[in-house]
């Protein structure tokens, strides 16, 4: 087969509308969670967090974190076949590979998230087990304690297993790429970035 080097024209609505499918959702997922967010009072304390919906907004988080990780595959492919599609697109969308999607670890939580379980699991554990957690990271004994999954509200980072994420930079991203997305829907193609 021959290798391709550029998206032909005719076939760049599908890159448009796939890469907006993962967009679109990481956005309602982002919306859900302001809404929640919005029940936090300013000078807010513990007992506030346990208010929450702490599941939606785990759940919420973690598919932020899922479209991303697909998000990324398209601007910086896996296999070598497909590395031209990923530096056309990221010419496209102007992408530096300083990008916060760029992350494996991104990548790692959609594809490898069993793998990563059985081996966090595999290690005799103990102290205090929390499946869902939302508040403040700062620990209050002296007994280990094990979040599967937790958001950190005063610096804004995800954890699930052992991988932390700052949201924020994520998000930005997403948002971005979103516009640009809405954009070339309207045009009718990719952008045609000059750098």
């Amino acid at each position: 087969m021959k290798e391709q080097k550029n998206i032909n024209p005719l076939y760049e609505a599908f890159y448009i509308q796939s890469m907006k499918f993962n967009t679109a959702s990481a956005i309602n997922s982002l919306d859900i969670l302001e809404e929640e967010f919005k029940k936090i009072p300013t000078k807010h304390t513990p007992e506030h967090m346990h208010e929450l919906d702490w599941s939606l907004i785990l759940n919420n988080l973690q598919n932020i974190i899922i479209q991303a990780g697909v998000i990324s595959k398209y601007f910086w492919p896996i296999r070598n076949s497909h590395k031209w599609r990923g530096i056309q697109l990221r010419k496209s969308f102007d992408i530096k590979d300083n990008n916060p999607l760029k992350s494996r670890d991104l990548r790692d939580a959609i594809e490898h998230f069993d793998e990563r379980l059985d081996c966090y699991l595999e290690n005799s554990i103990h102290g205090i087990f929390l499946p869902e957690y939302i508040g403040s990271n700062l620990e209050h004994s002296n007994i280990p304690t094990h979040r599967f999954r937790a958001y950190y509200i005063d610096n804004m980072v995800f954890q699930l297993l052992d991988k932390y994420y700052e949201i924020n930079p994520i998000i930005k991203e997403i948002l971005k790429i979103h516009d640009k997305l809405t954009e070339c829907m309207e045009n009718g193609n990719l952008p045609k970035n000059s750098t």
